[in-house]
């Protein structure tokens, strides 16, 4: 599998975007989960998979990126196409909707391995530079969702 082609393709969707707090350039939030999320895996396959979603995590929800165009990256990449379904999908219950219920959403990742993996680095991840308050008891609780409601 080239991450560079993945890597190259989620920064270009995310060019002209910034961190809130820190400024930097949004594509480090990606890069930061992934490299996190990564370490959950002990085989290259999963290490693979699990990096993948953490890079692609917001394309859906904060890009133009579609579904299709992200199946070719991952085709050309060199993923098969039970792990481009795999991939995309996780990818999609990672994205939120106007007016979404955040404890169905919680739910709803809780049950996908990738997705649910790859929620709570994001999470980690959001929560690590954040003062004490709503945003933070937001992700606490989300967290504690994913976790107790958890198959894996």
């Amino acid at each position: 599998m080239n991450r560079k082609i993945i890597l190259d393709f989620a920064t270009k969707k995310h060019e002209g975007q910034f961190r809130k707090k820190s400024g930097l350039p949004y594509i480090t939030h990606p890069i930061a989960v992934a490299e996190m999320a990564e370490k959950y895996a002990g085989v290259p396959e999963a290490r693979n998979r699990l990096w993948t979603v953490g890079i692609c995590h917001d394309l859906f929800e904060d890009t133009d990126c579609t579904a299709e165009e992200l199946g070719i990256i991952l085709s050309i990449a060199g993923f098969d196409t039970l792990d481009v379904s795999k991939i995309i999908h996780s990818v999609r219950l990672l994205t939120k909707t106007p007016g979404y219920d955040v404890v169905r959403y919680m739910l709803a990742i809780s049950q996908d391995y990738l997705a649910h993996r790859v929620k709570l680095c994001d999470i980690d991840h959001n929560s690590s530079d954040l003062e004490p308050g709503n945003l933070l008891d937001k992700y606490r609780l989300c967290r504690y969702i994913l976790i107790t409601n958890s198959y894996v």
